[in-house]
């Protein structure tokens, strides 16, 4: 069964505003697919914003743990990522960071993401640095993105450096 907790400032709430400190969630399973129409089954970000950007709570901590995120294809097959544990911290003053350790098909991986500013200063339209390191097995998956912007690749500087013998 599926549980989560979240830890917010009471102090904070009592001056109307909301800051929240944690969100925790175990045994989460998700499935994304479309319907017949193309139209998918979830939703990100407010719809119709305009050029307002997205504002996002801070975070210190935003996990997910024991969880199975599983997408339909186009023919009508099904892949998954077995998330064994997943934190983030998602604060507008400090860099983005996300570490977690998942399993794609029959392939345990690590993941470590890093950005050099926060989240909310890249969804505003701030270029943004980001590296990924991905850890399948015997090999590594390095990638070093510099973006412009994070909703488009348009002038994006990209490194990658791989090891190993065999990422799948």
């Amino acid at each position: 069964a599926a549980s989560g907790d979240v830890r917010v400032a009471l102090g904070a709430l009592w001056h109307g505003q909301i800051e929240l400190h944690a969100l925790h969630l175990r045994g989460v399973d998700l499935l994304l697919e479309r319907n017949t129409d193309g139209v998918g089954n979830w939703t990100f970000g407010a719809p119709d914003r305009g050029d307002s950007p997205v504002l996002l709570p801070d975070f210190d901590s935003v996990s997910l743990a024991e969880a199975r995120i599983a997408w339909r294809r186009g023919d009508g097959s099904t892949a998954q990522l077995q998330v064994a544990s997943v934190e983030a911290r998602i604060r507008s003053d400090v860099p983005f960071e996300l570490r977690g350790q998942a399993s794609y098909g029959e392939t345990p991986m690590r993941l470590v993401v890093q950005g050099d500013s926060s989240l909310q200063a890249a969804l505003a339209g701030k270029p943004w640095r980001l590296s990924m390191a991905l850890e399948p097995k015997d090999a590594s998956l390095t990638l070093d993105a510099r973006l412009p912007s994070i909703d488009s690749l348009e002038g994006a500087e990209l490194g990658f450096t791989v090891q190993g013998d065999r990422l799948d």
